[in-house]
């Protein structure tokens, strides 16, 4: 083959893979399939929470949004219906369990995760910024939340 010809397929090879990563298609690149979906898995001890369930909000937000949102508005947030704008999810986490969610990925936004303590220690939210991963680790002491 030519030279002339292997830049032309190469050239093509190219326009495709590009044409199809900007519709949003869903291909094996290097034997790894990009995921569409994000995965929270939450641990918590028994003594979370005084061994009372903690309600959780993952929302969509701007960083802004993340940085106005009030212990008080999500509460709001977690119990409205129908759900409140951006809440993507909201789910109870049992003092000693795991839970595991699994959600379309937020295309644009960030995601503002927050957990609803009873008495909520200074780390009871926390920010996702774009790009979204595919798995995010979240562990709940007694009043707060550490991302691991």
């Amino acid at each position: 083959m030519s030279g002339k010809y292997h830049n032309l397929i190469v050239s093509i090879c190219v326009v495709v893979c590009v044409s199809l990563t900007a519709t949003g298609c869903d291909f094996k690149l290097f034997g790894k399939k990009r995921s569409s979906r994000m995965k929270f898995r939450v641990t918590s001890l028994p003594e979370t929470n005084d061994g009372r369930a903690v309600h959780a909000v993952i929302k969509s937000v701007t960083p802004q949004e993340f940085l106005t949102d009030s212990y008080e508005s999500m509460v709001d947030a977690a119990y409205s219906n129908p759900p409140a704008d951006g809440v993507l999810r909201s789910f109870a986490i049992v003092p000693g369990q795991t839970k595991t969610i699994s959600l379309e990925k937020e295309p644009q936004k960030a995601i503002g995760v927050y957990f609803l303590f009873s008495e909520p220690g200074e780390q009871w939210k926390l920010l996702m910024p774009q790009p979204i991963r595919s798995k995010y680790n979240f562990k709940l002491d007694k009043d707060s939340v550490e991302q691991k």
